[in-house]
């Protein structure tokens, strides 16, 4: 099965490029290294911790990773960091031992060229590499299944019996080092199968036998252990359990987790097969993508390209055919080979494609990777030599010498990168310096944590808790549960802490999602905490990079007990129903829900509840949320009195004062707080920022601002504020640097940043960006029009591409505070036509209201603005005003004229229905075959003097070629006339000549009712007629007999206007 022989000339270049590639991918692998210092990343920690309790003699298995690996990193586990660090050296040496397997079983099996090609590929795979850095199993996964591999199909090829024994004992290696090591095995046993079909007999003879028994000799450690403790001697969770979940999380759920025999007990065949087939397209992607993953997302994407893609296929069937006898001998010489590989795949294939649900990994398909590179570089080099030798080319050295060439010069680019950017750091001290705030948190829990102590983390998965799990029991946090449900698991469980990063809120946001929030890349914010929660540790400060918090669980029997003395029963249902009202409080601001939490808050504090820290925390938080801010603040001062040395109680309190504007309470509430060690805060330092601004104290502001960016540098808040600041003191080159880093650190959220930022290009003459900055904030039209003496608007665009489809408009309006005030104004928004009718509108305070706007800030307002039903086509305007509703009037604009943003043209509305229209009364006129009114609104205090707002909403039945005037009269029951208004639709704006056949149009009028009108009950005449003759469409009925040429509407009751 192919030679080893090399000529002489090719082996110096080929040696050298061997140990290039050693080199390189040292080089690259030290460096990833240093760079994996998670140790709880992935499947990391787990795997460490189970090298300790086999070191520990505590346990072979944790039921779900196999003991091989762990038990070769647990020669040397410790407890700390070292212990990491060797276990990723360890993986490095298995990988540089795959990769020259890689090449002597291509040199055994094809050639030496192939075994090099081979082994370059699999150097420069990504997923490859990641595992030779990582302390995870597949890197010696791939070394067991590619030497597997290899025995086995020397053993097929060569029926020999010690082929065999030394494939069964691989593969067995390969089930202690990954539950996948079975594939191997359902293989072997399917390409029997397969083989004697083909060829009439069993191929491999008692060789099967051996392999079998030789496998279950090597893996027997594992299966007497699993049977023993698990009942199973094949028992993994991955595949008793977790491949029939639905999704990876539900691994944290609380129920029972599924079996194949629940999994089909609850789904059909249909479903069955719907997700296999969901899951076969998915591992497509991944398949490729392993294979492919070379080096940098780059070449990873320019080999995914259809132009790279389709020529290479194009080229290999057009090689194949027309060397098809090669072919044929190739298939000859190895059809076991390829029957084995293809059944190989297939397998993996398919297994992951059903698993892809769960989770779609490119490291579950790495161990084929060896394999595939020797199988199609063997094929292809044969296609080649058949391509060669057609020419007469075959044995030619100087042919061989340009081939060495071609491969440097696509190799060594890549290969000479890794060891050009390589620069030698000891891993060991990296590990140590990139843990440190780390292993901070895990110190503070040993210092400060009683052993044993129940804590829920999981998902978390970065603090190094394998190092301490004989100290405490680290728990996970349920998924898809409910409040109640997760409290009550935590307290069963006797959880006693509760740590949060951002990877574990990110993961639990729906549950948590109310009381904390992510801030910038590292840290988390608290925005509020359940009742019983108390902050123990806010490592780096608040916002933290790992907050850690205290569950207060009444002890046994303290729910229902009091403070003493406590002789009545009646008091100790009082406090068992306090604990309860504050849970469900808890609860309900889970969900958001502030004001039904605030009365259960409420509730729990009048039954007992005013000596408990956190309840008065929770509802001041809640209060806060509410707008409430006087009963946050004395929620706040209440907690400060039972608990004066919490520095986050006096933040909440300066919070809430800064929020009243009581700036010098607010300073004083700070100041206490750093007192009482919150000096490493950054949020502290930003709020002092804040105050000393409120203060006119800009110089303090400044440095405050710049602690906090000392603090927290990659925080973008900080330097937009900074910014903010200032531009407001006129330094624009200095707020144009901050805006800057706010964009760098990916702070685009501010609605109002690339105004900010284009104000300052603009007054630095930077005109040209200032444009861009405007452009990207939507600020198409630049117009600045002031109302009164404290507002600005600066600009607005407009976004009217829903119109059509959604009949809806979208207005962005820029405002600028020029000075502070008292007043929170409303915006309304009035779509109008020329003759003033309001087709739209929308009003609202800005957010924030403007009463909470700072001197030289810009808030960007944005609205939806509908599009009444039906309105007309044309051009239209939006009106701008600003009401002071305490003092009933507009605030002007300096002008005194009216602010008119647009115009804009408004179209039709596309696939406009007429149930979808808001008629309140509807009928159906049919008006000379022309027109349809569908129903009518009406609006009027209907008093002598009124106006009545009558709505009219035609539908055209035919197109009309001339102009028809609408009437409207409101007559009594003789006739009289006591009101009119004839004009053309819509006052003109829209005439019947411009109606299209089957629109709907919107017709409004304002009929005025005469001041001499008696009492009584009135109707309203409508119908349509030619100015020029006269004469009215007649009113027809179903069967199209003239029933009159008016259509009648009402009645209304005209009642006295005292």
């Amino acid at each position: 099965m192919g030679g080893r022989a090399v000529n002489s000339s090719g082996a110096v270049p080929k040696w050298a490029l061997l140990i290039l590639i050693l080199a390189s991918f040292i080089s690259a692998e030290l460096v990833a290294i240093n760079a994996n210092s998670n140790s709880s990343g992935g499947d990391q920690g787990v795997t460490l911790l189970l090298g300790l309790r086999i070191r520990e003699h505590v346990a072979l298995t944790d039921g779900n990773r196999h003991p091989l690996y762990p038990a070769l990193i647990s020669l040397f586990a410790s407890r700390d960091l070292s212990y990491f660090t060797r276990a990723k050296l360890v993986s490095l040496a298995i990988g540089l031992v795959a990769l020259l397997t890689v090449y002597l079983l291509g040199q055994r099996l094809y050639s030496s060229s192939v075994g090099l090609i081979a082994m370059f590929l699999l150097s420069i795979n990504n997923e490859f590499r990641w595992a030779s850095c990582s302390v995870l199993a597949e890197v010696l996964l791939v070394l067991l299944f590619l030497i597997a591999w290899y025995w086995a199909v020397q053993g097929f090829a060569e029926s020999q019996h010690r082929c065999f024994v030394w494939a069964g004992f691989c593969a067995g290696l390969a089930y202690l080092t990954k539950g996948t090591g079975l594939l191997l095995l359902f293989a072997f046993l399917a390409s029997i199968v397969i083989m004697a079909i083909v060829y009439k007999r069993i191929p491999a003879g008692r060789g099967t036998l051996s392999f079998l028994l030789t496998f279950v000799i090597v893996a027997s450690i594992l299966l007497v252990y699993n049977y023993r403790v698990y009942q199973n001697p094949f028992y993994n969770y991955n595949t008793t359990h977790a491949m029939w979940l639905e999704e990876w999380e539900e691994y944290y759920s609380l129920q029972s987790p599924p079996t194949a025999l629940t999994y089909l007990k609850t789904h059909t065949l249909q479903e069955i097969v719907a997700r296999q087939w969901a899951g076969m397209g998915a591992m497509a992607h991944v398949f490729i993508d392993v294979l492919l993953w070379l080096k940098s997302s780059s070449i990873h994407g320019w080999l995914k390209s259809p132009f790279v893609l389709v020529p290479a296929f194009v080229i290999v069937v057009g090689l194949t055919l027309c060397f098809r006898e090669k072919v044929i001998s190739y298939w000859q010489n190895r059809k076991e080979e390829t029957i084995f590989t293809i059944v190989l795949v297939t397998l993996f294939y398919l297994a992951f494609a059903w698993y892809a649900q769960v989770l779609a990994d490119r490291r579950f398909l790495l161990p084929l990777v060896p394999i595939i590179y020797l199988v199609v570089t063997g094929f292809l080099w044969e296609l080649g030599k058949g391509l060669l030798a057609r020419f007469g080319l075959m044995g030619d050295v100087r042919l061989a010498l340009v081939g060495y060439a071609a491969f440097c010069i696509l190799s060594l680019p890549l290969l000479g990168s890794d060891l050009a950017a390589f620069k030698f750091e000891d891993p060991f001290r990296s590990d140590r310096l990139n843990n440190l705030d780390r292993t901070e948190v895990m110190s503070w829990l040993e210092r400060e944590v009683e052993a044993g102590t129940v804590i829920a983390y999981e998902p978390g998965h970065t603090l190094p808790t394998w190092m301490y799990a004989d100290r405490f029991d680290f728990i996970g946090v349920p998924y898809k549960a409910s409040w109640q449900t997760v409290e009550s698991y935590l307290e069963e469980r006797g959880a006693r802490y509760t740590i949060f990063n951002r990877q574990l809120l990110a993961r639990r946001k729906p549950l948590f999602g109310h009381f904390l929030y992510r801030k910038g890349s590292k840290r988390i914010a608290v925005l509020a905490l359940p009742s019983n929660w108390d902050l123990a540790l806010a490592h780096g400060g608040l916002p933290c990079q790992y907050c850690i918090f205290r569950l207060n669980w009444p002890g046994p029997g303290e729910a229902d007990a009091c403070p003493e003395p406590c002789p009545e029963q009646g008091r100790r249902d009082s406090r068992r129903e306090a604990w309860q009202h504050a849970r469900l409080g808890d609860a309900y601001r889970s969900q958001g829900k502030v004001l039904q939490a605030i009365a259960e808050y409420e509730s729990a504090l009048a039954l007992g509840g005013e000596n408990w820290p956190g309840l008065h925390i929770a509802l001041g938080r809640s209060y806060q949320a509410a707008g409430l801010l006087d009963g946050a603040v004395k929620e706040y001062e209440k907690a400060i009195e039972l608990g004066p040395e919490e520095a986050w109680y006096h933040t909440l309190l300066g919070e809430a004062y800064l929020d009243q504007g009581r700036a010098e309470e607010a300073l004083a509430a700070y100041m206490k707080a750093l007192a009482l060690g919150a000096e490493r805060w950054p949020s502290l330092h930003q709020a002092l920022g804040q105050v000393y601004e409120a203060l006119s104290r800009p110089e303090e502001a400044i440095a405050e601002y710049h602690e906090a960016i000392r603090l927290e540098p990659g925080d973008a808040g900080h330097h937009k504020l900074l910014g903010d600041l200032y531009r407001f003191q006129g330094e624009m080159e200095k707020a144009a640097i901050e805006y800057e880093k706010v964009i760098e650190l990916d702070g685009h959220h501010w609605p109002d940043l690339r105004v900010a930022l284009g104000q300052a290009y603009e007054a630095l003459g930077r005109l040209d960006e200032a444009r861009t900055e405007y452009g990207k904030a939507g600020l198409d039209h630049i117009e600045p029009t002031q109302f009164g003496d404290s507002i600005l608007l600066l600009g607005y665009g407009i976004d009217d591409s829903q119109v059509a489809t959604e009949g809806k408009i979208e207005i962005n309006l820029y405002w600028q505070c020029l000075q502070t005030m008292r007043e929170s104004y409303i915006v309304y928004l009035k779509l109008i036509n020329p003759v003033y009718h309001i087709w739209g509108q929308e009003d609202c305070s800005p957010t924030p209201p403007t009463n909470l706007w700072r001197q030289g800030m810009i808030v960007k307002d944005t609205r939806q603005l509908a599009v009444l039903p039906a309105t007309p086509p044309g051009i239209y305007n939006i009106e701008v005003i600003l009401w002071d509703a305490d003092r009933q009037q507009n605030l002007e604009t300096s002008s005194g004229e009216p602010l008119l943003l647009g115009p804009l043209e408004i179209p039709p509305r596309e696939s406009l229905s007429v149930e979808s229209l808001d008629i309140e009364h509807p009928i159906s006129a049919n008006l000379g075959d022309k027109v349809s009114l569908l129903g009518y609104n009406l609006e009027s205090g209907f008093r002598p003097g009124d106006s009545i707002q009558l709505t009219l909403f035609w539908q055209t039945l035919d197109e009309m070629e001339e102009e028809y005037t609408v009437f409207t009269h409101l007559v009594d029951e003789q006739g009289t006339l006591w009101g009119q208004k004839d004009n053309q639709p819509v006052d003109g704006f829209y005439p019947t000549t411009k109606w299209e056949a089957g629109e709907i149009v919107r017709d409004q009028y304002d009929l005025t009712i005469s001041p001499e009108i008696p009492l009584g009950q009135y109707k309203i005449e409508v119908g349509m007629y030619l100015v020029e003759t006269g004469e009215r469409l007649s009113v027809l009925s179903d069967d199209g007999a003239a029933q009159g040429d008016r259509v009648m509407l009402g009645p209304i009751e005209v009642v006295s206007s005292l």
